[in-house]
């Protein structure tokens, strides 16, 4: 086997970002132009290029390269204290994908970024040595891009990942032996892996076949499921120390900042508590942060009283920490006391509505607040005539600016904050509060930073708590709505490839596909847009299974959104290897797999090759022969499947049809009607795929343009004379008669 372990392999597991110590950092804030895209500013996706903003519109969502969802996701937007200037949801699975799918500018940047822990020197010895490395680490500590830098550190291979799903079989035996490669098997997903998976590891042949292919492994996985098997391999093991936070924090600001001022950040006594004990993902935050708060203007920072008058650079370099300080507590303590001076409903409803429609006209809050109050069946605010606080008294209350026709912070983070104390002050209004979230977006669907900051906060909610209510709220709000349910899609994509929460998001995602499941259509049609997506890169098998399902529904939305979604991934021609072999394999169970195996293979049945228009399925054979055998038992399951489906029937129509027209294509076409319809052995009677397809070739000849009648009745006469040669009791002219009887039977049955 070339690039895998185990026979069901795929691409390697999901992690969510956090874990990715080294991910690009973000530069100082840019200006933004329009002040209702604040939640988009332009970022930075490499330290050293700048990446201006790419319109979402300006992919499709069938695009599933990697350069397309980069483009979707070179924007950011400030998602909350803790996170700093947090990547937006896009980018979130963008840096997951990378992780896995390990483009090169990837493995670059973290090689570059990379701060090695205390005795790491001696993890790249025993690699070098022993051509395995075994990373033992608990989460957060950098394990994946320790592992890319000791890769890189033997000089002169190409990195990849093991390509497998969690839980699927792990067996040394079938190591790769692709020439030159940095193999990474990544098993922080999984519960259990062989008793015997360190005692193989340090196996002479597992040395041997990879100095034959000079490559190297190194498998990443816990202490606790390291315990469990490192019998005969602790020579290969390297338990990961944490890096210094301070370490990456500078290495991270190195060419963003002047080396005085970074000293100046990271001298203060301060920010060195703060660190004390920071792992690399709160590191990485404090990168964003120092760098969106060093870009504050002198003039709009808040200082003391006494120092207003004639205040010095040290002076604002001390309010600059203040605020990161404030930021990174989540403004906790300042909105705390705010809770405690402001009683009033109708003001805090006012700056809950602000926090989630800041960039937005101060009118438009106002009555926001009154709709949030009547979702959180508060008070009905007192607003008739001039009762009751107005809006300039509301903005001045809740400390926000207004330049006349936006209303903003001007606090690093407080928007989040609020709305993150508000979630944990007020558990019981959760499901509330985020319904109305959902229907304000419905208001302004045209505007991206509003949805784009629902799905944010809910993505975070959801990881906190993991619980799966909140994404499921913004399913059943958004899956009706166009506009908003490629933002439901990018939501769900994050949250199916977080490293715990996302086997719950696949499997509810399993449960909507089910063609018995008591879900909406539009529901399902967002469920097929999200298997069908970029999640599809990396969960091919699951995702493909449930796209199986969808398209069986007698829904012809339903199905055909998922049969768009299933042409999508054979149009990727990396997939269609596997794309075949996870079909014939659903197609031999003896479960209900077989139903999502049925309907895929229909799909793939209908699908033509867009320069040739050859028919995908006979294309495929053309080019692996080797396939046609094991494709023959997959098109007799579905001729078998009785009544005969129509789908099929049409299918192979436009495969009769194409046989008129491509010698090869006939050949090809026959040699599979052939081997699909013979009897599995002498005492096989079963005429039943035989019947069907003679059935078919009969009817697709009736209906034939009369301009390809000759050639259709050569293609007609040369398959049923191979088909009735396996059929001892009967001669051509009765199977014929036999066949005309059934086609006036399928005639008065569909109506025609």
């Amino acid at each position: 086997m070339d690039d895998e372990i185990g026979p069901n392999s795929l691409n390697g597991t999901a992690r969510y970002p956090a874990e990715a110590v080294e991910s690009t950092p973000n530069p100082p804030p840019q200006p933004v132009p329009d002040p209702r895209q604040a939640g988009r500013s332009s970022t930075y996706s490499d330290p050293d290029k700048r990446i201006g903003s790419v319109s979402e519109t300006s992919t499709s969502s069938g695009d599933l390269s990697a350069d397309a969802l980069t483009n979707r996701s070179s924007n950011t937007q400030r998602i909350g204290a803790n996170y700093g200037y947090a990547a937006n949801v896009l980018t979130i699975v963008r840096r997951s994908l990378d992780e896995i799918l390990l483009p090169n500018s990837y493995v670059e940047r973290s090689v570059r970024y990379f701060v090695e822990p205390h005795g790491f020197v001696e993890a790249k010895r025993i690699l070098n040595d022993r051509r395995v490395l075994v990373l033992v680490s608990d989460p957060d500590r950098g394990r994946h891009d320790a592992a890319l830098n000791a890769l890189d550190s033997m000089g002169g291979l190409a990195i990849r990942e093991v390509k497998r799903e969690p839980g699927e079989s792990v067996r040394i035996t079938e190591i790769p032996t692709r020439s030159n490669a940095g193999w990474i098997l990544d098993l922080r997903q999984d519960e259990t892996v062989p008793s015997s998976l360190g005692r193989d590891l340090a196996s002479p042949e597992t040395r041997q076949t990879l100095e034959v292919s000079k490559s190297y492994l190194i498998v990443i996985l816990s202490p606790r499921l390291w315990n469990e098997c490192s019998a005969g391999g602790n020579s290969l093991q390297h338990y990961l120390r944490r890096p210094s936070a301070l370490s990456i924090i500078q290495r991270r600001l190195n060419g963003h900042l002047p080396e005085d001022v970074i000293h100046r950040w990271l001298g203060d006594e301060r920010i060195r508590q703060r660190l004390a004990d920071a792992t690399p993902t709160d590191a990485l935050e404090w990168v964003s942060r120092i760098l969106e708060v060093q870009a504050i203007p002198n003039s709009t920072l808040t200082l003391p009283k006494s120092l207003e008058s004639d205040p010095n650079e040290d002076d604002f370099q001390a309010a600059r920490v203040r605020t990161a300080l404030e930021a990174a507590s989540n403004w906790r303590t300042h909105l705390l006391d705010w809770y405690r001076n402001n009683e009033d409903c109708q003001t805090r409803d006012y700056l809950v509505a602000a926090a989630i429609l800041e960039w937005h006209g101060a009118g438009d809050i106002f009555t926001a607040a009154d709709r949030l109050s009547a979702a959180l069946k508060g008070p009905a605010h007192n607003s008739s005539g001039q009762q009751g606080p107005g809006v300039l008294e509301l903005i001045d209350r809740i400390g926000a600016e207004h330049n006349g026709t936006y209303l903003k912070f001007d606090k690093l983070g407080y928007r989040e904050a609020v709305l993150d104390y508000v979630w944990a002050d007020r558990p019981h209004l959760q499901t509330n509060l985020l319904k109305w979230m959902c229907d304000e977006s419905l208001r302004v669907p045209e505007d991206p930073a509003l949805s784009d900051r629902v799905v944010a906060y809910v993505l975070r909610w959801t990881l906190r708590s993991k619980d799966l209510c909140h994404l499921k709220e913004v399913a059943y709000s958004w899956s009706s709505y166009p506009e908003l349910r490629s933002r439901a899609v990018d939501l769900f994509t994050a949250a199916a490839l977080d490293s715990e929460l996302g086997k719950a998001v696949r499997d509810l995602l399993l449960d909507w596909s089910k063609p018995e499941a008591d879900v909406s259509g539009d529901l399902r049609a967002l469920t097929a847009e999200i298997c069908g997506g970029h999640l599809a890169l990396v969960y091919k098998k699951m995702m493909l299974f449930r796209l199986g399902n969808l398209a069986s529904i007698e829904d012809d939305r339903i199905s055909q959104a998922a049969q768009h979604k299933i042409s999508s991934l054979w149009d990727n021609v990396k997939l269609r290897s596997e794309i075949v072999s996870h079909v014939l394999r659903w197609l031999s169970s003896k479960d209900r797999t077989i139903e999502a195996g049925r309907s895929t293979f229909t799909v793939l049945m209908s699908i033509n090759e867009q320069d040739t228009q050859i028919p995908a399925i006979l294309s495929y054979v053309s080019t692996n022969p080797e396939q046609l055998d094991a494709l023959a038992r997959g098109l007799r399951v579905v001729l078998e499947y009785s009544p005969l489906e129509r789908e099929v029937s049409l299918a192979l129509w436009s495969w009769l049809t194409a046989a008129t027209r491509n010698v090869e294509v006939r050949q090809i076409f026959e040699s599979l009607a052939v081997a699909a319809s013979a009897p599995r052995g002498p005492s096989d009677y079963d005429a039943q795929a035989r019947i069907a397809l003679l059935d078919t070739v009969i009817l697709w000849l009736h209906n034939c343009p009369h301009e390809n009648q000759a050639a259709a009745e050569q293609v007609h006469n040369t398959v049923t004379k191979r088909l009735v040669a396996f059929d001892p009791y009967r001669n051509r002219q009765d199977v014929t008669g036999a066949s005309q009887i059934s086609y006036q039977q399928n005639v008065v049955r569909d109506g025609q």
